[in-house]
């Protein structure tokens, strides 16, 4: 496959400068370890090897996602968790990343380590899996009686614990990864970079479907169950990928400095400030779209069921249930993966060459081509944007084949969302992490990065509160259907991606 990026076609060979330091005041010496540090952390221009091993930790984070979106439901309700409480739990995983991984990122960026934040959010991550899986085994180990062929009262508690804990431990784990694309990879190169990530993230993504399609139960001497042979998949996915991440990227010691000047504050408001116009902008159509996507995420299974048995007596739902989704559901977000993956192949490639030739035709310099690429990912995401909105209103159709075909074909805008927008944002974050650097004030990498994700799981929220806000509506005027309840809410997702595209146009 041809190289993506110039930065890629030529190799650049660094050198690091040797800086003496002379006798000087405090104030001085602490500009001039300031000065010495901004050198050690400007980013370089790397090789694809040392890209796919940078970014392959996100496949543990991908696979952790998919171990609880995968087995969530049943899993609870195999341990008696009621639907209400149920609905409540995923709340869980965007409140997490919304509040909790930007104070991770501002943390990291006031240690200048990401590793540490790496390596202890993964044994997090294992440890809680490990729990979450294993509860009914734990719960045995708790004083109370259980009723034959059902599980301990103590193991929906453990596993509700767990579960909080595994959302917690990813966030240290997706925040340090990210910044590290920033901080190890030059500006030129964050198309290629981030394009690797999304695609380690498909095959992650593809993989743990299979994974969970296929009986597993047994297979393992420690895992008698399909949840614990999963878990033990993906611990060592998790362990593998991390590893080599981390072996693979070398950080700077850590100096302490007596001057503090320009450290981000923990406020809000503060790192809102730091966000330049056009980040702010590319933050809010990132809102956007992902209020568009996650009802269609969560509902789009539960809907091809219900089209495909719609008159199943409540006896045999949950075996009928099952046939259905392996026929429809999971076949549709299987197919949607797919694409994905393919697309995230082929786009970077079409999109590059777009770029040289617009640069060409318009005889840009080295800078006016960057500009170039801007423009052609700007136009990529919001034709993304539109179909999605024109592929989500088939639907209203109510046929399962065409429903199935639109989600597939949605994986070309999935591809798109889990690619440009990162390049887009991490640029705008280099050029900020520049000006701070030439100003000699700390970095504030962590913090500009963690505030993407809270654009990214903030509408994740709204958009599961506005989802059974509007279930309950319908059903108290009368015009609850379990079909047209989720029609309401794919209007809803269309309404947010035209709103999106909207944005990017005036980008």
């Amino acid at each position: 496959m041809e190289d993506l990026t110039l930065a890629s076609r030529h190799q650049c060979l660094t050198y690091m400068p040797i800086i003496e330091l002379q006798p000087a005041s405090a104030s001085e010496s602490d500009g001039f370890l300031n000065n010495a540090i901004s050198l050690q952390d400007e980013p370089r221009y790397r090789s694809r090897c040392y890209i796919i091993c940078l970014v392959l930790g996100t496949a543990g984070v991908q696979v952790a996602f998919s171990i609880q979106f995968s087995t969530g439901i049943s899993y609870f309700e195999s341990l008696g968790i009621t639907k209400s409480v149920s609905t409540l739990i995923w709340f869980v995983p965007p409140v997490c990343g919304a509040f909790l991984q930007p104070l991770f990122g501002r943390w990291s960026d006031k240690f200048r380590k990401r590793k540490p934040f790496i390596s202890f959010g993964g044994v997090g991550l294992v440890i809680a899996l490990i729990g979450y899986a294993w509860s009914p085994e734990l719960a045995e180990l708790f004083p109370g009686r259980s009723q034959p062929h059902k599980p301990a009262p103590a193991a929906a508690p453990l596993a509700l614990f767990f579960f909080v804990v595994l959302n917690v431990s990813v966030q240290p784990v997706q925040s340090g990864l990210r910044a590290l694309v920033v901080d190890k990879c030059h500006a030129s190169q964050q198309t290629e970079t981030n394009a690797w990530a999304s695609r380690v993230n498909h095959v992650a993504s593809m993989i743990s479907y299979l994974a969970a399609t296929t009986d597993l139960a047994g297979r393992f001497p420690v895992a008698s169950t399909q949840i614990q042979a999963l878990v033990v998949l993906s611990i060592i996915v998790i362990i593998a990928s991390l590893v080599v991440t981390c072996c693979t990227v070398a950080e700077s010691p850590n100096i302490d400095l007596a001057s503090e000047r320009g450290v981000a504050s923990a406020d809000a408001g503060a790192t809102w400030r730091l966000l330049s116009s056009r980040l702010r902008r590319i933050y809010l159509a990132q809102f956007f779209s992902w209020f568009a996507w996650f009802p269609l995420l969560v509902q789009i299974t539960s809907f091809i069921i219900t089209m495909n048995c719609p008159l199943t007596p409540p006896s045999r739902m949950p075996d009928v249930g099952r046939k259905c989704e392996a026929a429809g559901g999971a076949s549709a977000l299987f197919s949607q993966s797919c694409v994905a993956l393919l697309m995230a192949f082929i786009l970077p490639v079409l999109t590059s060459r777009a770029s040289s030739t617009w640069g060409k035709l318009k005889h840009f310099s080295n800078h006016g081509r960057a500009g170039s690429e801007h423009n052609v990912l700007q136009a990529l995401w919001f034709a993304s944007q539109m179909l999605f909105a024109a592929l989500v209103s088939t639907v209203f159709y109510e046929s399962r084949l065409l429903t199935i075909l639109s989600v597939a074909l949605t994986g070309i805008c999935w591809c798109v969302t889990q690619w440009v927008p990162f390049v887009l944002a991490n640029e705008e974050v280099i050029k900020i992490e520049e000006s701070r650097r030439l100003a000699g004030m700390e970095s504030c990498t962590g913090a500009l990065l963690g505030a993407h994700n809270t654009f990214i799981a903030l509408p994740q929220i709204l958009a599961t509160g506005a989802s059974s806000l509007l279930f309950e509506m319908l059903k108290a005027i009368g015009l609850s259907d379990p079909l047209g309840d989720v029609l309401w809410v794919f209007s809803m997702s269309v309404c947010m991606s035209l709103i999106s595209a909207y944005l990017l146009w005036r980008l």
